[in-house]
């Protein structure tokens, strides 16, 4: 399955079960097996993307095999993608756009990112 964590942007098609808060996507998470997550940073009010990919590398077992941050906020996309590659997955893309994969054997490589 995929999630898609996004308050406003709506899901590509319907194969992405749609979380728009930090709640949403922890419920969705704790009861599906998600291989791939496309993550926004700002999320209204509440916790954030950041917030939830934290709770994800700590909480689940079986994290997504790819993870897509697709924030306009350059800060909070930073952040979630250095608490990524501090788990172990590394950058697969070109500038701002690409994914984070999930590996075993986890080589820190310089893709760009600042």
């Amino acid at each position: 399955m995929k999630l898609w964590l996004d308050d406003l942007r709506q899901p590509q098609d319907d194969s992405w079960l749609w979380a728009k808060d930090y709640a949403e996507a922890v419920r969705i998470m704790k009861n599906n097996q998600i291989i791939i997550a496309a993550l926004d940073h700002d999320l209204g009010d509440g916790p954030s993307g950041f917030d939830f990919v934290k709770w994800m590398l700590v909480n689940v077992r079986d994290i997504p095999q790819e993870v897509y941050l697709m924030s306009n906020n350059p800060v909070g996309r930073k952040a979630q993608a250095l608490a990524l590659q501090d788990a172990g997955y590394i950058y697969i893309g070109s500038g701002d756009i690409g994914m984070y994969r999930n590996c075993d054997a986890y080589v820190l490589e310089d893709h760009g990112q600042e």
